[in-house]
């Protein structure tokens, strides 16, 4: 979990549904709606400055200290342990997130077969998945990452992946 997501709505509707401001420099960086968001995307997140919710954008994918290339990503963070590992520690502390989603998709296995789960109709389309943001070093720059939080899933997800 969670490896591909999805979110349709624009972010006026993101904005309001989240009561939260837009980030000016969202301007700078094009954003449309995606139903296979991959990893290493721009993705829209809410975030606390100054005391309000901003709603910004920062890259899905935390490049840890120790790799050698920023071609590893760690895209999750177990929830029982992301208070103790070293890579997340901190931002779990200081910068914790939400990410905006209609749903997400696991592949069962062995066959992987591909399942999409989302809110429970007459629910609101908008579902939060909780993260942090890092700070990478991607290129010799600075760079603002995140990875979501995932836990054990629940017994009605289970039998389709171990994490949610």
């Amino acid at each position: 979990m969670c490896g591909r997501y999805v979110l349709a709505d624009d972010l006026s509707a993101l904005s309001a549904e989240f009561d939260a401001h837009l980030d000016p420099t969202l301007a700078e960086h094009e954003y449309r709606p995606n139903y296979n968001i991959a990893p290493s995307a721009r993705i829209p997140v809410v975030t606390v400055a100054s005391g309000a919710r901003v709603l910004t954008q920062v890259r899905w994918g935390i490049v840890p200290k120790w790799s050698k290339n920023s071609s590893t990503l760690l895209i999750n963070a177990r929830g029982e342990s992301v208070a103790e590992k070293v890579t997340f520690a901190k931002a779990f502390a200081q910068r914790r997130i939400l990410i905006p989603a209609n749903g997400y998709y696991e592949w069962k296995r062995p066959e992987k077969d591909p399942y999409f789960i989302s809110p429970p109709l007459g629910d609101s389309r908008v579902m939060s998945l909780a993260g942090l943001i890092a700070d990478s070093v991607i290129d010799g720059q600075a760079v603002a990452t995140c990875a979501i939080i995932t836990l054990a899933a629940t017994p009605n997800l289970e039998a389709i992946h171990d994490r949610m």
